[in-house]
């Protein structure tokens, strides 16, 4: 009798098919894997962009004179709840009128974006903003919201502004996944302390 060296056609079929078995277990443990890491990225963007806000409107003038007017209410956040696949959301800082800086008003002055974030600029194609959180209060209206930390060099004279109102304790702006609503993830900023945190 002659042995056949090699490997033979049923063996290469049998290895095939456990290499296609265990492909497709390790494709179905990694979507989710991949969708919390969007998820948690995108949300760790919206929280960097809050600090950076806050950071600079904190941080000292150019000018010696604290009370000196400047054009610049404060630095913010501006974003979008939108459906659409594309999220953004910018920095941006918050200009005035330095004509009448006794009684400045936010809205005076065409706002200055300093930076836009696109989701997909990043490699996150899959999370939306979902809604604002206000005090414990859901707010899914849609359009433009905008967080602005006023500028201040002296504590005690710091306001933080959702929408032009600066009364709320807490505002979390909620990230979801858009193709597993179950994942969430939230971005709080406390309006006494400045501080925002991933949750």
């Amino acid at each position: 009798m002659d042995k056949q060296a090699g490997i033979g056609y049923i063996e290469m079929i049998v290895v095939i098919a456990i290499i296609a078995i265990l492909a497709g277990v390790t494709m179905v443990r990694l979507v989710p894997t991949k969708r919390t890491n969007e998820l948690e990225g995108a949300a760790n963007l919206v929280q960097s962009a809050v600090v950076e806000a806050r950071e600079k409107a904190y941080s000292p003038k150019p000018s010696v004179l604290v009370d000196q007017p400047s054009d610049i209410y404060g630095y913010g956040v501006k974003l979008k709840l939108d459906s659409g696949a594309n999220q953004e959301f910018s920095l941006f800082k918050d200009k005035v009128n330095t004509g009448t800086p006794s009684n400045q008003s936010k809205w005076s002055a065409e706002d200055e974006i300093l930076t836009t974030y696109k989701f997909l600029d990043s490699n996150i194609s899959n999370v939306i903003f979902k809604k604002f959180i206000k005090d414990g209060i859901d707010d899914t209206n849609l359009g433009d919201r905008s967080i602005v930390f006023q500028t201040s060099e002296l504590t005690s004279t710091r306001k933080i502004y959702f929408d032009g109102v600066s009364s709320f304790s807490t505002v979390s702006i909620v990230l979801q996944n858009a193709q597993d609503i179950s994942q969430t993830k939230r971005v709080t900023i406390n309006f006494k302390s400045g501080e925002a945190k991933v949750e």
